[in-house]
């Protein structure tokens, strides 16, 4: 029980440092991925608790649901009700991977709120230059007279 409960916490902090390395990667416009990793594994490490405790009650969230969804399926859905196992699997699908996206916002808002985006003034465009009236081409329809035809 003590080696599983060791694994399940390793798996844990690898699945927290992938995590913020890509959102790191994002924030960041970082090219490189390895870069975001090292740099992530410190953030991880220095931060675990913080973020082992997003993870935890999301977590937990997740176990309770899937636990009461197997009893669900196990209990309420007879064998022959193909059709509705199916659809169940499929909203069971869409279950986790709301918990996976949710999982991700939290990470993400807490990354933005211990590393906020540095702020960035924009420089005022600059006027444009006075436009010169006499060396512009005219837009002015110009007329000429058809050349004549004295040729014949």
């Amino acid at each position: 029980l003590g080696c599983m409960a060791f694994a399940a916490l390793l798996f844990f902090v690898i699945r927290l440092w992938f995590d913020v390395a890509q959102i790191r990667a994002v924030a960041e416009n970082e090219p490189k991925i390895r870069r975001a990793l090292g740099k992530s594994f410190r953030i991880t490490l220095g931060s675990f608790f913080s973020l082992f405790w997003i993870f935890l009650r999301i977590a937990i969230v997740a176990l309770l649901v899937s636990a009461a969804a197997a009893w669900f399926f196990v209990k309420v859905i007879r064998p022959e009700q193909v059709g509705v196992s199916i659809v169940f699997g499929q909203v069971f699908v869409i279950f986790w991977l709301m918990i996976r996206f949710w999982l991700r916002a939290c990470e993400t808002v807490w990354y933005q709120r211990k590393f906020p985006a540095p702020a960035v003034l924009a420089e005022a465009p600059a006027p444009p230059a006075p436009a010169d009236f006499e060396s512009a081409p005219s837009l002015a329809p110009q007329l000429t007279t058809p050349p004549d035809d004295t040729s014949s």
